[in-house]
């Protein structure tokens, strides 16, 4: 029988039992304090491969803090279960506070408890085998145990939300800025996220829009879902560079008074490669006067287009220039994109020109001549295709103002 008649000052006064009970109940909580470093040791090993928002704690900090409360537990549980009632909340209340300060989300604070308590059920397990106590003193550890740890979680929880700092809308706007424009490190950003409302382990689609002409930016911000309270968790918004940006956990879609683009979903640690692409598409609409939400995907070779100067001219010079200087030019140009777009369908073009089939053909036929080349190439028809909306890029261009949204200086979210 182990020898509990020293070192028994660490353990606090609990439930009355007889005294043989109490000297193998005693004995239990001994030889578990006697393995506090190896308990607390696994706990820490195991939140940490479990939960990626403890990886930025400090090793040393966490074994510190795991170490208490694993004693905070061991404690509690030789109290007997009446400690679930009886005992002051002071220590997860505090536990509760400083998780929330470090930026650890309440749900991983929770999980990393129940981690603590099975962890140390298991060892309590091993080592009442090895001490040959009677089952029923491992139940009513476990029974403690669990009753302790479940007042403890709640308070915890509580304390939590009540340290939850009341942020204004521009430290959650500058959050979202920073994460958009790569100016913070993901795991930075995957740690901050609940303190924001924000859920780390969701995916979100990345947005930026821009007002069509005449729309006020304030009417663009109730497009996107950033203010309302049904959304706290599944979006966050910001301006930049004249811009409504943001990520929210449901795409767009649909036509809209703005141009919108949207990136693919990622993680938080990821929004900002999101954002570039949301940003690349929102460019490319804009460039060819569309509204609505568009990705990347939608927009297709446009997106190139919008992109490469230098092609769009080559393309342009060698099959758009040719067909406008010659009789009818507009006319032509015209006829001819309608019929790329109607996928060289004579009967299809004429009706969407309300004109006869031959005249399709004798104006496809007159672009031709003007190229020397065949639209039948498929080579052809491309290069004419892209010709044709860089022309498109290039007259709304000209006709836009000198200042562009992007020319704006940026502004806080309001």
């Amino acid at each position: 029988m182990l020898d509990t008649s020293h070192n028994l000052g660490i353990l606090d006064a609990g439930l009355e039992r007889p005294a043989r009970e109490q000297r193998q109940w005693d004995a239990l909580f001994l030889t578990l304090f006697s393995d506090l470093n190896t308990i607390a040791r696994h706990v820490r090993m195991s939140i940490r491969l479990e939960l990626p928002s403890y990886h930025l704690m400090p090793t040393a900090r966490l074994d510190a803090e795991v170490l208490d409360q694993v004693s905070s537990v061991l404690r509690r549980a030789h109290q007997g279960s009446a400690a679930a009632s009886a005992t002051a909340q002071a220590e997860p209340a505090t536990v509760g506070a400083l998780r929330c300060r470090q930026g650890i989300p309440v749900d991983d604070m929770l999980r990393a408890w129940t981690i603590g308590v099975q962890v140390a059920i298991r060892h309590a397990r091993r080592r009442a085998a090895t001490l040959d106590l009677d089952t029923e003193h491992l139940l009513d550890f476990v029974q403690s145990a669990l009753e302790w740890s479940d007042a403890a979680m709640a308070t915890a929880a509580a304390a939590h939300r009540d340290a939850t700092p009341d942020l204004t809308c521009q430290d959650r706007s500058s959050f979202v800025r920073k994460a958009l424009t790569s100016a913070l490190p993901p795991a930075e950003i995957l740690s901050r996220a609940s303190t924001y409302g924000l859920d780390a382990r969701q995916r979100y689609f990345a947005v930026r829009a821009r007002p069509a002409e005449g729309l006020a930016r304030r009417e663009v911000d109730g497009l996107l879902p950033f203010r309302s309270a049904d959304h706290g968790r599944d979006s966050a918004g910001t301006h930049i560079d004249g811009d409504v940006a943001g990520f929210v956990r449901e795409r767009p879609a649909g036509q809209t008074a703005a141009t919108i683009g949207v990136g693919p979903a990622r993680t938080l640690d990821q929004i900002d490669e999101s954002f570039r692409l949301a940003t690349r598409a929102l460019d490319t609409a804009h460039k060819f006067g569309l509204g609505g939400a568009h990705d990347l995907d939608s927009l297709g070779l446009r997106v190139a287009v919008a992109a490469d100067r230098d092609v769009g001219e080559a393309m342009h010079q060698r099959y758009v220039a040719p067909i406008s200087l010659s009789n009818s030019g507009p006319e032509l140009l015209a006829s001819l994109r309608e019929y790329l777009a109607c996928g060289m369908h004579v009967e299809r073009t004429a009706e969407r020109l309300f004109v006869h089939q031959n005249t399709v053909r004798y104006r496809v036929a007159r672009c031709e001549e003007a190229i020397q080349a065949s639209l039948r190439d498929p080579r052809v028809a491309m290069e004419v295709s892209w010709g044709l909306d860089w022309a498109i890029v290039q007259s709304r261009q000209a006709a836009e103002p000198r200042t562009s949204p992007l020319e704006q200086s940026p502004s806080s979210w309001p």
